[in-house]
């Protein structure tokens, strides 16, 4: 009897990889999120423009979040954006307080002024 060794042929199943299956799941869970994160963009846009002030945004933030691919995340962007504003805020306002006046009394000694006279008013 003559026997044939060939390596074995896997034939194609009719399942498909399990890993191709996860990447199309996760795919369109992430298409998902990302519209829903559109959508509440969406929402803030429809707010006026006092409104968003009050959020610590301005119309620019939105418009160039929305202009972001869509697999990213805007809202992302928008707190980047907020984030870096109030950053520079705090740093301009370190900057005012240490660029301050000194105080014009040395120190230890304490200004006393003269009682007001409430019967004496300036005239211009």
């Amino acid at each position: 009897m003559i026997t044939l060794n060939t390596p074995a042929v896997s034939l194609p199943s009719a399942h498909p990889p399990a890993s191709f299956v996860a990447a199309v799941v996760r795919i369109c869970r992430q298409v998902t999120k990302g519209w829903r994160h559109r959508h509440d963009v969406a929402l803030l846009a429809a707010m006026d423009d006092r409104m968003l002030a009050d959020i610590g945004l301005t119309r620019g933030d939105l418009n160039s979040a929305l202009s972001q691919s869509l697999w990213r995340d805007p809202t992302r962007v928008l707190v980047r954006l907020r984030g870096g504003r109030r950053m520079s805020r705090s740093a301009v306002a370190d900057l005012l307080r240490r660029a301050a006046a000194p105080p014009t009394a040395p120190d230890g000694e304490v200004l006393h002024l003269p009682p007001r006279n409430s019967r004496v008013r300036a005239t211009l």
